[in-house]
């Protein structure tokens, strides 16, 4: 016999459990842009301008998408450096300084 949940209620348990998180992760999303953008190296601004966060049904993707002349998204080429230049990461270290936000947004989840 299978196992689950038998209750009317499910739904509305599964929806709320979905909205929260959501919701926690897209807090998270902002402070990571917020981050990014102030460790992102300027030259012209359209790399620090570009980044962003998208909220999707299941994640939140925090993204940075400046093209240069030729249409060519170039954020990749800076954080991970090229044989022109070193690597300026933003990105990475902005996810790692929000480390512990994400810990905590859900310290207070409890499963058993």
């Amino acid at each position: 016999m299978a196992s689950g949940i038998v209750t009317n209620r499910s739904g509305a348990l599964i929806s709320f459990v979905e909205h929260r998180t959501l919701q926690r992760l897209s807090e998270i999303g902002d402070k990571i842009v917020e981050r990014a953008q102030g460790l992102c190296p300027v030259r012209k601004g359209e790399l620090r301008g570009s980044i962003h966060k998208v909220v999707l049904k299941t994640r939140v993707k925090v993204i940075a998408d400046a093209k240069n002349d030729s249409g060519h998204s170039y954020a990749y080429y800076v954080e991970t450096g090229t044989g022109r230049g070193p690597a300026q990461p933003f990105l990475r270290p902005a996810m790692m300084a929000v480390l512990p936000h994400i810990k905590a947004a859900f310290s207070d989840w409890k499963f058993v």
